[in-house]
């Protein structure tokens, strides 16, 4: 009972924040070492993203880990971020405006083999995306299965519906595959290292495909604190308007769990 009211709840919330929308990388924001039934996280961050401009950037976001037994878990993201360029003799001109929602729920099959399911929603100024869902779900295989390191191997599909700020090719509606290699290095008992890479090709054209890297670092400062390092990548091969194929973000901030 107690995990169906709490199911509903992430779902309710899922669904209420829709003007939270646009492609991230959600699976090195999964907490691969939850040992607790409940977790919230507080992030705060500041960081430099740059396509065709340059910005800096700081954002909120909140991750709701719940893992009420070994065969499910789910977790809920909620992210905005806001960006700014100072220009001289002009005061702060804010370019760039971004927020997604992301919820997914994962079903233990054995100790190395999960089902998953996912819902996400977004929007990003600084990419002209007005809005972007997508839903969708796969299979993550836990490869490789250390103390100190673990592998997985993520398959699946979705369907992915974006809106653009441009006057031709503003919108796109299709099924597209998401694969990701992800993985989770405890350096010591105060830093811990996570890579993911996702490679997305759409089902209709194989030379629409996308490439996303994120790398980070956690470092522990207290059982409650940690110091956050981020750096993203993500090449487009076919991107809209006059965005460039390639666009990176930087940041680091401060994260609270309780």
């Amino acid at each position: 009972m107690k995990f169906n009211k709490t199911i509903s709840v992430l779902i309710f919330l899922s669904t209420y924040f829709p003007s939270l929308q646009a492609q991230v990388n959600t699976e090195s924001m999964r907490n691969a070492n939850l040992t607790d039934t409940l977790m919230h996280v507080i992030d705060l961050d500041i960081g430099l993203e740059k396509s065709n401009e340059e910005v800096f950037d700081g954002s909120l976001k909140y991750r709701l880990d719940y893992s009420p037994n070994d065969n499910y878990s789910a977790f809920i993201v909620l992210n905005y971020e806001n960006g700014y360029e100072r220009l001289l003799n002009s005061s702060k001109n804010i370019i760039t405006n971004k927020g997604f929602g992301h919820f997914r729920l994962t079903r233990k099959l054995n100790n190395t083999f999960f089902l998953e399911g996912f819902f996400q929603a977004g929007f990003n100024d600084f990419l002209l995306m007005k809005s972007r869902s997508l839903y969708g779900g796969g299979m993550r295989n836990n490869f490789f299965n250390k103390e100190n390191a673990k592998i997985f191997l993520g398959l699946g599909v979705m369907q992915e519906i974006e809106n653009y700020n441009l006057e031709s090719n503003d919108k796109k509606n299709l099924l597209r595959s998401t694969n990701y290699l992800s993985s989770n290095i405890i350096i010591n008992d105060k830093t811990n290292w996570k890579n993911t890479i996702y490679f997305q090709v759409a089902s209709s054209d194989q030379q629409d495909y996308r490439l996303l890297y994120e790398t980070g670092f956690e470092f522990n400062l207290s059982e409650s604190i940690n110091f956050t390092f981020e750096f993203n990548f993500r090449y487009d091969n076919q991107p809209h308007g006059d965005l460039g194929k390639t666009y990176y973000n930087i940041k680091n901030g401060i994260s609270f769990s309780f």
